[in-house]
């Protein structure tokens, strides 16, 4: 699930708070060593299986049961060794069972006692040991190098010995042995706390605020929600750790006053379309069911029935559909639309894209991003992309050199450094234009976007797209 489409899924889970930003991160958890005593627990291997039978059925004699089990007697002799040495068999006169082996056997398997190392994770927001089995991990590089939001370890210290509890560690490794399938491990005692590594789990971490401005972070992994971590954050006060400045900086842009006062009578209220957008999915569910029925209906009266049905759920389509469209003509945009809409410009913008963003960052300006952009020029759309901040910065050298060598290439393409630039726009053909706070080109690998609370508007009137249009192509300087 798409980062945007968690945040949109939890929007309103908290009554009287406000999503207003969100971020994919990584939540803090060490790797560390243990030096540990423990009993092993194997499936007995066939021979040892077969062996430890054979001596139980009344076979006590070395040469009677190498003969019996069809095996080299300087083979078994190893067999006898090893259980002679793990406390299975006893041999005074004849092989006998001891008390041990009978259990192993019963068991199927093996019991081995070894000093070994164990590598376990420990969660430095809850401070206890976790299974992360099949779970995306990252290292701290990772996210420095993909823009992520680093969660901080809440206390910032080393595991020491009197944070390991043996109970703790045994319930770890018996959820590893279900499903990693090896080995049972039981923990005796923990000789000494070894290596630490400090990595991070993959998560979305979404911002919530009311309007005394009290703060409150979720964080969901794989799509889900993992309350017991918010509580825990809650609790050691760890927004106050993170970067929020930004978003009080951000939290009024005039450019987008400017235009919602514009169209301050037109604006659509936002829960009539949040209303509007699940009926229209709901809809669309029912339409593709009901193209499943007819197109697996056996009988004719079936197909009947099913063409009916299909006939009532496209008419309920098409009027939701169409209810949706008027009031999404001029609307605003949440934090979470911002990402599909500019996938949906690369995708579908037929004559003409243009993005104006102060920045431009290679995680979004990336090899797909480029190519998107490549099979637009090539389809003959033209595309104008305005970059440059008034202090000076611009973002990463290699994708602007990059998108420099494609204007070389494609005559349609008209990459300006203006320098200078505040605004966030985008404008897909006479669709529609948005003006933000979103920085297009920029957004996952920008250091000052760490939850900002990104707001726009959205007009889809062609008239006034194209006099947007017209209005930003000035700063293009074309001839």
């Amino acid at each position: 699930m798409k980062p945007e489409d968690i945040a949109r899924k939890y929007r309103d889970i908290h009554p009287g708070y406000r999503l207003v930003g969100y971020a994919e991160c990584g939540l803090p958890f060490t790797e560390t060593v243990l030096s540990a005593f423990t009993i092993e627990y194997k499936k007995l291997s066939p021979i040892f299986e077969f062996t430890l039978k054979s001596i139980r059925a009344g076979i006590e004699d070395r040469g009677t049961l190498a003969q019996f089990l069809g095996l080299d007697p300087n083979f078994l002799k190893d067999v006898l060794s090893e259980l002679l040495s793990s406390g299975d068999i006893s041999l005074q006169e004849r092989l006998r069972l001891t008390e041990k082996g009978k259990t192993v056997l019963e068991r199927a398997e093996s019991e081995i006692p070894i000093e070994q190392s164990i590598t376990i994770d420990f969660d430095r927001t809850l401070e206890r040991p976790i299974n992360l089995f099949g779970e995306r991990t990252l290292a701290p590089r990772d996210l420095k190098d993909d823009g992520l939001l680093e969660i901080p370890a809440i206390p910032a210290r080393r595991i020491e010995f009197e944070d390991v509890k043996i109970e703790e560690i045994q319930s770890i490794l018996d959820r590893i042995a279900q499903t990693a399938r090896v080995p049972r491990r039981v923990v005796l005692s923990v000789k000494d706390v070894g290596r630490q590594s400090s990595k991070f789990r993959a998560a979305v971490a979404l911002r919530y605020q009311n309007p005394n401005g009290e703060e409150r972070i979720s964080f969901a992994i794989d799509g889900i929600l993992n309350k017991e971590l918010e509580d825990a954050f809650g609790r050691k006060k760890g927004t106050a750790k993170l970067n929020l400045e930004t978003f009080k900086q951000n939290h009024s842009d005039n450019q987008i006053e400017e235009e919602r006062a514009k169209f301050k009578e037109q604006i659509s209220d936002d829960l009539t379309v949040a209303r509007l957008t699940e009926e229209e999915a709901v809809a669309k569910v029912a339409v593709a069911e009901a193209e499943e029925k007819v197109s697996t209906s056996k009988t004719e009266a079936a197909q009947v029935s099913a063409l009916a049905e299909l006939d009532t759920a496209q008419k309920e389509h098409s009027k939701i559909d169409g209810e949706l469209k008027k009031v999404t003509s001029i609307r605003n945009l949440a934090v979470f639309d911002h990402a599909d809409i500019l996938v949906d410009a690369l995708k579908n913008s037929k004559q003409r894209l243009m993005i104006i963003s102060p920045w431009i960052r290679r995680k979004v300006v990336n090899e797909q991003f480029l190519k998107e952009i490549e099979n637009l020029l090539t389809s003959g759309v033209s595309v104008y992309i305005g970059y440059g901040y008034s202090d000076g910065s611009r973002g990463d050298p290699s994708p602007i050199r990059k998108l420099g060598e494609l204007m070389k290439r494609f005559r349609n393409f008209y990459f300006v450094d203006f320098g200078d630039t505040h605004a966030k726009v985008l404008i897909s053909d006479d669709r529609y234009f948005v003006v933000s706070s979103f920085n297009w080109l920029s957004f996952k690998g920008d250091p000052t976007a760490t939850f900002r609370d990104e707001q726009g508007i959205l007009v889809a009137l062609p008239n006034l797209v194209n006099e947007k249009f017209q209005d930003q192509l000035v700063r293009f300087n074309l001839p």
